[in-house]
């Protein structure tokens, strides 16, 4: 058993003695999977450049979906992926853009879903990674399909000065109690991040996502929402944060840190929020989160600011719509944004019934499609992207969704354009 899993659960025992929980521990699956997980056959997958500068930079934007339908017990979906880049590429990572699961033959309860990209490697040009998903309720016995988004990013490190960390267990976060009074949870992300360039932006990326119900439990859905927030280079003296390897990381005997230092280069920490729940106020649950960190002088991003809140389930007999989209896309345009070469990044997205809690048949949040019109003739840059949804049940009743897009960007622009206007909610 690894530490950090340990950890969790002498916390969650010690919580649950104090306040008399009166459900079964059990240590719920990691995000990272282990080695011996078999690797699936792909049931689909697709990759494009979305464009390319060459010997500069080029990304690629793309999918693939697994299922698991079996007698007895399901098993957890991982697939490998192999991408080969232009020769004048010397770095690259990929980022996590979306995801989808569903139930493959009903609807059924929740106990957990998780999906992460991760075992990043480059090498002789070859950029490879695996991903991992999963859909259970409490028995995990029930068929299953699972898909993800991904964008590539490839550049030249002679034109790009960029440099990215993309290691796996030492950038999973969550929390080692259960210390939240509603279903609004929070992760106090922190990464030491000396291997970066000094004194340069740092972007957060995201990689994964897992929440699962604590115990042997599975219930209805009424909201799921995670909101990657603002990253920023300060850490805090006394605060405890959420890194697997270790939850304290910053007190005055840490001998990377200055003394009563509120703010140190080499360092970026975030607040991420998750909401899991049915129609009740709070039930325990787990969750976790894998991110990359790049920084470096023509390194940046645009945070645009995203809250989730818990919703309680709504009156079914008043002002309910029955019915409606089962998906639903939304086309954003950003304009006037100050860098050469920008990237949607999905760090916020929120799913939930408009009426109440109930089954789940299918659910995610990606994106679809983007595109990139670099600055010209003295204006920003325009970015375009497709962001979709999908939240229900056999009844197909229709779900409220929203999303937020962090922007990455490479090489800002010298004028200082406008400021980029906000997406707002995806609606069917």
């Amino acid at each position: 058993m690894r530490a950090g899993t340990l950890a969790f659960l002498v916390a969650a025992v010690s919580l649950c003695a104090m306040n008399g929980c009166g459900f079964s521990i059990t240590v719920p699956f990691d995000l990272i999977p282990p080695e011996t997980t078999p690797i699936a056959t792909p049931t689909e997958q697709a990759e494009s450049i979305v464009y390319e500068d060459p010997g500069t930079i080029v990304v690629y934007h793309g999918h693939a979906c697994a299922e698991s339908d079996q007698p007895g017990a399901e098993v957890r979906l991982r697939v490998r992926h192999e991408l080969k880049l232009p020769q004048y590429v010397g770095s690259a990572t990929v980022i996590l853009n979306g995801w989808q699961v569903k139930y493959l033959h009903d609807d059924h309860h929740v106990a957990d879903f998780a999906t992460v990209i991760y075992g990043i490697s480059f090498e002789r040009n070859i950029l490879r990674w695996n991903a991992s998903g999963r859909l259970s309720d409490k028995n995990f016995d029930d068929a299953y399909g699972w898909c993800y988004r991904y964008t590539a990013i490839g550049w030249n490190p002679t034109a790009l000065q960029a440099v990215v960390d993309h290691a796996d267990e030492d950038h999973v976060m969550r929390p080692v109690a259960q210390d939240n009074t509603t279903a609004l949870k929070e992760m106090k992300g922190f990464l030491p991040v000396s291997a970066l360039p000094a004194r340069s932006p740092i972007a957060v990326l995201p990689r994964g996502y897992m929440t699962a119900y604590l115990g042997d439990a599975d219930h209805h859905l009424l909201q799921l929402a995670y909101n990657l927030d603002y990253s920023e280079k300060f850490v805090e003296h006394e605060k405890k944060y959420s890194r697997i390897s270790g939850t304290a990381c910053c007190n005055s005997a840490d001998p990377a840190l200055p003394a009563a230092a509120n703010y140190a280069e080499g360092f970026v920490s975030w607040d991420s929020k998750t909401i899991f729940k049915d129609n009740g106020l709070r039930r325990d649950y787990h969750n976790s989160e894998l991110v990359s960190a790049l920084g470096g002088p023509d390194v940046g991003v645009i945070q645009p600011p995203f809250t989730v809140l818990p919703r309680e389930d709504a009156d079914s007999t008043t002002g309910c719509i029955i019915g409606g989209a089962v998906l639903s896309t939304r086309e954003v345009t950003t304009e006037e944004i100050p860098f050469e070469y920008a990237i949607p990044m999905l760090t916020g997205w929120e799913l939930a019934y408009a009426c109440d809690d109930a089954h789940i048949r299918v659910m995610g949040a990606w994106i679809e499609r983007f595109s990139y019109a670099r600055p010209s003739g003295g204006a920003g840059g325009k970015l375009q992207y497709s962001v979709s949804t999908m939240f229900h049940d056999n009844q197909s009743g229709e779900h409220i969704s929203s999303a937020r897009a962090h922007v990455l960007g490479f090489k800002r622009i010298a004028a200082a354009p406008t400021p980029a206007p906000i997406p707002g909610p995806v609606k069917p």
